[in-house]
């Protein structure tokens, strides 16, 4: 039945997506946490990434059983953004724009396994769908719980509009940016 292929590629292709996201999960939020210290929103991300650790494992078992495994492909794009990132956008990103940015890496996690969930009530695979189930309600918990801390940049308006690079390239990066009104004075200005 095209149906029943069309749901079985459309769950691989989700699983591979998501390895690449909790792959990032792994990392991404880490950074954060190493970056912004023992404050509130370091820790959530802290716990974020920590969540991240051990569902990727789960994940990757879940593949195993489902004869799946991760795309080399899809490990090499997750790269590429992860390039991307560290070495062209955080040259002129500030603490907060930083920590928004994981925040939509782990929201993107959330929508991958809200489709898993469905398609896996859809093929009755009650395994799947109870793991989508239990890291939905912790990792939806998590990014709630990084949302709040939003208002920590708001009462550190200062450490908030740090860059998170100060290298020479990135002082060079942010000084083109300004020059060229693709940035304003006051973001990521203090080098």
């Amino acid at each position: 039945m095209a149906v029943a292929k069309e749901l079985t590629e459309l769950l691989e292709a989700t699983l591979r997506e998501l390895f690449q996201a909790e792959r990032s999960a792994t990392r991404h939020p880490r950074i954060e946490s190493e970056r912004l210290g023992g404050t509130p929103p370091g820790n959530v991300m802290d716990d974020i990434a920590l969540h991240a650790d051990g569902e990727l494992e789960r994940l990757e078992d879940i593949a195993r059983e489902r004869g799946l495994a991760p795309a080399s492909m899809a490990q090499n794009i997750g790269r590429a953004f992860s390039l991307i990132r560290d070495n062209v956008t955080d040259l002129t990103t500030t603490t907060e724009q930083s920590y928004r940015l994981t925040m939509l890496g782990v929201r993107h996690g959330i929508d991958l396994v809200r489709i898993l969930r469905e398609l896996a009530l859809k093929a009755n695979d009650g395994t799947l769908a109870s793991w989508s189930e239990a890291w939905l309600l912790r990792r939806v918990e998590l990014i709630e719980q990084a949302e709040g801390e939003l208002k920590w940049f708001v009462e550190n308006a200062a450490r908030a509009l740090e860059p998170v690079r100060s290298t020479p390239l990135a002082v060079i990066a942010r000084s083109a940016l300004r020059a060229f009104g693709k940035l304003d004075s006051g973001s990521a200005s203090r080098a």
